[in-house]
Formats: C-alpha cells, sequence, structure tokens
C-alpha cells in the first residue's frame, strides 16, 4: 500500500510539473482537457464500508427492511462523488478510458456484494450451530434429570434432578428469545433450516416429551 502511494505521488509531481510547464508557455485554454490536479482527485485508499453501510448491504443480501434510524441517515447522506476528471482526460477513445473506470467501479460494487452474501451465508450457518448446540445442552441436561441416582440420598437426588430441570428449561427459553430476535431482523433465516426436531423444541413439545 505504501509503495502504490509512493507511485501516486511521484506520477502526481511529475504531472503537476509538466502542466505548468504547459500553462505557462501555451496558456489553460491550449489543452483544456488537463486540468490542475488536486490533492482531492487522488484517492489509493481502500474502500472501506461503514456500519451504516454494512448493515443496508446484509438487509439487501437479505431482503429485510431497514430501521427508522438508519432510513433518516440516509437522506442526510450526501450523493456519491462523481467520477474524476482524470478518467475522461485526452477521451477522444470514444470514452473508452470512461468506460474502463466504469467497469472498475462495478467490479468493486460486486465484489463488495459478493463479499457481503459470503457474510450473509456464515451469519446463518452460525445461527444454525447456535440452536444445534442449546439443542444438544438441553438434551443432555434432561438425560440428567431423568437419571436414576442411587449413590445419593433422596434429598440430594430431588436437587440435583431440580437443577437439570432448571437447565433445561434455561437453554430452551434461549432458544426461543434467539429464534424471536433473529425473527425480526433476518426473516426466513430460522424458518429456513428448522427442521421438524427443532420445531419440536422451539414450540415447547420437547419439554412435554421430556417431562
Amino acid at each position: 500500500m505504501a509503495r502504490m502511494e509512493e507511485g501516486v505521488t511521484k506520477a502526481a509531481a511529475k504531472y503537476t510539473e509538466g502542466y505548468e510547464a504547459l500553462v505557462h508557455l501555451k496558456g489553460k485554454r491550449y489543452a483544456p482537457e488537463f486540468q490542475k490536479l488536486d490533492k482531492a482527485h487522488l484517492n489509493t485508499r481502500i474502500e472501506i464500508e461503514s456500519d451504516e453501510d454494512a448493515a443496508r448491504s446484509l438487509r439487501t443480501a437479505d431482503g429485510s427492511r431497514p430501521t427508522r434510524e438508519e432510513t433518516a441517515a440516509k437522506k442526510k447522506k450526501t450523493k456519491t462523488a462523481p467520477i474524476s476528471w482524470i478518467w475522461a482526460a485526452g477521451g477522444q477513445a470514444d470514452g473508452v478510458e470512461l468506460h474502463d473506470s466504469m467497469r472498475v467501479e462495478w467490479a468493486k460494487a460486486r465484489a463488495r456484494k459478493e463479499r457481503w452474501n459470503e457474510e450473509v451465508e456464515l451469519l446463518r450457518e452460525e445461527m444454525k450451530r447456535v440452536m444445534r448446540s442449546l439443542k444438544w445442552e438441553a438434551s443432555e441436561w434432561q438425560k440428567r434429570a431423568d437419571e436414576v441416582r442411587s449413590d445419593v440420598d433422596g434429598t440430594t437426588a430431588a436437587g440435583i434432578r431440580a437443577y437439570a430441570l432448571r437447565n433445561v428449561y434455561l437453554h430452551t427459553e434461549f432458544i426461543v428469545r434467539f429464534r424471536e430476535e433473529w425473527d425480526k431482523t433476518m426473516g426466513a433465516a430460522v424458518r429456513h433450516w428448522a427442521a421438524e426436531e427443532e420445531r419440536e423444541i422451539l414450540e415447547g413439545t420437547f419439554m412435554a416429551e421430556g417431562m
């Protein structure tokens, strides 16, 4: 990155030197397609999306709606800056350079779209694994609750069973709450993977069968 910026700086300095010499000898009207090169015309930064842009990209990939705060922020946001005059300079070949710049912008936009689609898929997979993990934990605690303990007295066994049942309840409650929260923002994400056995937990039938 530093090497690229150094190269851009050298090229800009060389252009500025030639531009100033041309203006001095021929005047600005001699080659109007060439303009003064300001620092604002040079952009070597890697494009980084803000949190707002990231959230909007995720929603676009998922199909959900924006929040009121994000809608209001979008109205305040300025329009995308136009393509620099550099891309159109010397445009005698039917705008080939300008078309190339548009291809670059298109490629960048496509890369962002593919990246966010991948992020959505990864997020959905993580959601699946969280649900499966919670289901497994609830099942294990249910087994402990149903286990007959002959190595301890009745009072201790009752306490162990109560503790295990509490963990069954907590893990099942986590499943329900996570599904409710995720359903607000990612619509069909949970419903997409929820098979019959997951539905049993979400609807409470798992507890009924285990008790």
